[in-house]
């Protein structure tokens, strides 16, 4: 049972780091969305009147069964019976999976017996999943079974990415941050390639409109699972450049099993809360957590541990509101920020 109705967010949570100033250099004119929260949505892109909210949940690494058996796990059928409670009270609501969606081995059986019966199988219409490294390579070549089950939702083994729309307003982009099966993330690789020819076209089509890009492995985690340093997957980082330049607003991954919510920046770890990206990491659908460092990285604003649950955004003209819900229906961290360029 929901212990809070899902209207929009009317605050966000204080920072924990302050605003500095943007170094020499940095492409402040460019980037212009409002760093004000809680403004009001203006008009659409072309005048028309502000769009409806539309809904999206966002989680990665949900356990498969357990202790071999054919039998989900309690921790999958509690955060995907809390994924369709919401779906309930929002009837456009999609799900994008940020990797890992069977933290198993990804066969086609696993995702059968224990993905799909958990409940997250009632979601498989309105999924648009991303690869992660239990599912991609671990146990089947290829990633066999994540692209049979998913069905052409999810590109295809030799082009693994993809992007989409939601709504008028938002273009969603799914990338695959398991490099070495992927042609490669850096600069000049296929997937670069095609990540910063989509965004240019994109961006000279539509100025101001809204971007999220998701995928496994974040670029920022205070996780104790590696040891400390500023970039924990950096050969994601070229994503990050490619974002920035063309002024995208959020990245979700997954990956380092807990929950961390990160203040706008730079893909230099400088905080631009005029314009840089908030990095969410939603790696809560359930499998074993993980601690996190003291001190946490740079702009890291909120860390949970041991607290399964789903992210619910709130996709409106301009601008968008979170929720992470745990699944007792609490929720444990919410706020609302500015998203397109002006």
């Amino acid at each position: 049972m929901l212990t809070r109705m899902l209207a929009p967010v009317a605050l966000a949570l204080p920072l924990a780091v302050a605003a500095s100033a943007l170094p020499a250099g940095t492409p402040a004119m460019a980037r212009s969305r409002a760093a004000t929260a809680g403004r009001a949505s203006g008009p659409g892109e072309d005048g028309a009147a502000a769009a409806d909210p539309r809904y999206m949940i966002a989680v990665g690494d949900i356990p498969p069964c357990g202790l071999g058996f054919n039998t989900p796990s309690p921790r999958a059928i509690a955060t995907a019976k809390l994924a369709l409670s919401l779906r309930k009270l929002h009837s456009s609501l999609g799900f994008i999976g940020l990797g890992d969606q069977s933290n198993g081995t990804g066969t086609f059986k696993e995702y059968t017996d224990c993905y799909a019966k958990s409940g997250w199988g009632a979601l498989k219409s309105v999924t648009r999943p991303s690869l992660g490294n239990h599912e991609q390579y671990a146990g089947n070549a290829n990633a066999a079974g994540y692209f049979k089950y998913f069905d052409g939702a999810a590109g295809s083994a030799a082009k693994p990415y993809y992007a989409f729309d939601v709504g008028t307003i938002w273009h969603f982009i799914a990338l695959d941050s398991e490099c070495q099966f992927a042609g490669g993330c850096q600069a000049g690789s296929p997937q670069e390639t095609w990540l910063r020819t989509h965004l240019t076209a994109y961006r000279k089509a539509h100025p101001h409109r809204c971007i999220l890009a998701y995928w496994h492995r974040p670029l920022f985690s205070s996780s104790d699972a590696t040891p400390q340093a500023e970039y924990k997957t950096p050969q994601v980082y070229p994503f990050w450049q490619d974002l920035y330049a063309a002024n995208a607003a959020i990245v979700m991954n997954g990956h380092f099993h807990g929950y961390e919510r990160f203040a706008p920046q730079t893909p230099n770890h400088v905080l631009d809360q005029a314009g840089g990206i908030r990095e969410f990491v939603v790696a809560t659908g359930g499998s074993n957590f993980y601690g996190f460092l003291s001190p946490p990285a740079v702009h890291s604003q909120v860390r949970l541990t041991f607290v399964p649950g789903v992210m619910l955004l709130t996709l409106k003209d301009r601008a968008y509101d979170w929720a992470f819900y745990d699944t007792t229906g609490k929720i444990r961290d919410s706020g609302v920020d500015h998203a397109c360029p002006q």
